[in-house]
């Protein structure tokens, strides 16, 4: 990129014109110089100054777009030209969910960091439309989530499924209806399944965890709509205030089976939509570097868990 280009980009990095020029190590007013200068000389508004942080004009998303596939085409390169000399050393930058990196990415780089010492991951943690956004911009090299994808911008492959289930504390439920419910999951009439299921409370992860959405379309597959009496940001944090007998709770099979609890009773659920597909995602036309491959069959064919 040209310099005018880089300063663009970090001040629609930053949104703040402030910061951008503390990391370009420049003053404001030369870095708001600079860029009236290239909005003079591209003859459009970029970003809209009344908005704060500030925002891109929609001549500004365009210039962005453009910006992006030369700051991406100088990475590929530099990618092959790296390749092409054989070097075993290098950099690759990851982005994945705080789900994902907790309970499976630990494996995949002892296993990785093994092989391949010389090369150093770098790992970005976000939730899947912030990972979209990153890899877009070339932020990231590879990214791991189970949210929407726009196949027009991304190679997509499947890495694991994950399977989902209900927990509901034994303080809540009876024996009993414990076993109604198991019955009315695989098929059978339980008419008071649903009364009751409506009457307990359950804990929730917010509307900006793509699970919230899962757990909205099971409920409703299921006949009930849940009493939501809590919202929290993480799965995990669901799952120990069910543990503790606040309210019931969807969480993955890799939680139970990672934390160890008697006070639940756990429901498979056999629904299409309880098993949830992570996928690996990179840029459509994107060189793949030799470490980025490397890092792909291990997570594609990950080693048996340590734990």
């Amino acid at each position: 990129m040209d310099q005018f280009q880089s300063y663009f980009y970090e001040i629609y990095q930053t949104g703040n014109l402030t910061q951008a020029a503390k990391n370009l190590y420049l003053s404001q007013p030369a870095l708001s110089i600079s860029l009236a200068k290239l909005e003079r000389r591209l003859g459009v508004t970029l970003f809209d100054r009344s908005q704060k942080p500030l925002a891109l004009t929609a001549e500004g998303q365009l210039y962005l777009q453009e910006v992006l596939k030369v700051r991406n085409a100088e990475a590929d390169f530099r990618h092959e030209l790296a390749d092409l000399q054989g070097q075993t050393t290098g950099e690759i930058r990851i982005g994945s969910s705080q789900y994902f990196n907790s309970y499976y990415l630990p494996d995949v780089l002892l296993a990785y960091e093994r092989q391949y010492p010389r090369v150093t991951v770098r790992i970005l943690e976000r939730n899947s439309e912030l990972l979209n956004r990153e890899l877009y911009a070339g932020n990231v090299d590879l990214i791991v989530h189970c949210g929407h994808v726009d196949t027009r911008k991304v190679t997509v492959q499947p890495v694991l499924v994950d399977q989902v289930v209900l927990a509901i504390p034994k303080a809540l439920i009876t024996l009993d209806q414990a076993h109604q419910l198991r019955s009315f999951i695989q098929g059978a009439s339980q008419p008071d399944v649903i009364a009751w299921l409506e009457q307990l409370p359950f804990i929730s992860v917010s509307p900006t965890n793509n699970f919230r959405e899962r757990m909205d379309l099971i409920c409703a597959a299921l006949s009930f709509r849940p009493h939501v009496k809590y919202e929290m940001y993480q799965l995990e944090t669901a799952f120990h205030l069910a543990a503790h007998g606040l309210g019931a709770t969807f969480v993955t099979d890799q939680i139970r089976q990672s934390i160890a609890n008697h006070d639940l009773y756990y429901f498979d659920l056999e629904l299409p939509l309880a098993q949830r597909t992570f996928f690996a995602l990179t840029r459509k036309r994107g060189y793949l570097e030799r470490p980025l491959q490397n890092f792909l069959t291990t997570l594609m064919d990950p080693p048996a868990p340590t734990r």
